[in-house]
């Protein structure tokens, strides 16, 4: 199921208010997370010296520096500097999730419906069994049972394992 959301991998749509740099970066942080279930990004392990992007490894630098002043990662920067290394690693935040779901997950909205609808028919009461009725990424599962819990339709319980109950819907 990972291949349908990244096989578009070289498509590319502008998000209003990023350059470009900023934009494929963002996006090649976001595919690296969904392709890897992971929580946090290594930019070494993402950009290397950057030749992936067609940038330097400086202006990777400055588009992480951009994208967390914007709201799209939360960056930690690493103890010591080890001086061209990147010195960092970061998590994609729900505000840059939700700009690159928009603009590159295919029929995002569709997917986001038979989600609700799921959870609404109490065909699923976490993000397990909407991955296995779905066949979709959890990371995408989990950003759009925040998404609903911040906006106070649904109440979630996460465990340490990264499983998500959910309980309270509120129509």
């Amino acid at each position: 199921f990972v291949n349908k959301f990244t096989a578009l991998s070289n498509i590319y749509h502008e998000i209003e208010g990023l350059t470009k740099a900023d934009n494929l970066v963002l996006k090649k942080s976001c595919e690296y997370i969904i392709e890897n279930d992971a929580l946090r990004v290594d930019p070494e392990a993402v950009f290397a010296d950057g030749g992936v992007l067609g940038l330097f490894r400086s202006e990777i630098k400055e588009c992480i520096s951009i994208l967390e002043e914007h709201g799209y990662l939360h960056v930690a920067q690493n103890l010591g500097n080890d001086g061209d290394g990147y010195s960092c690693h970061y998590q994609v935040t729900h505000h840059g999730l939700s700009h690159y779901a928009e603009s590159y997950i295919p029929d995002y909205y569709v997917i986001l419906d038979n989600v609700i609808r799921l959870i609404v028919n109490g065909s699923a009461h976490n993000n397990v069994s909407i991955q296995e009725k779905m066949n979709i990424p959890i990371v995408i599962i989990n950003y759009i049972l925040d998404s609903l819990a911040s906006r106070d339709h649904i109440k979630l319980s996460k465990t340490t394992s990264g499983r998500v109950q959910i309980y309270n819907l509120s129509v």
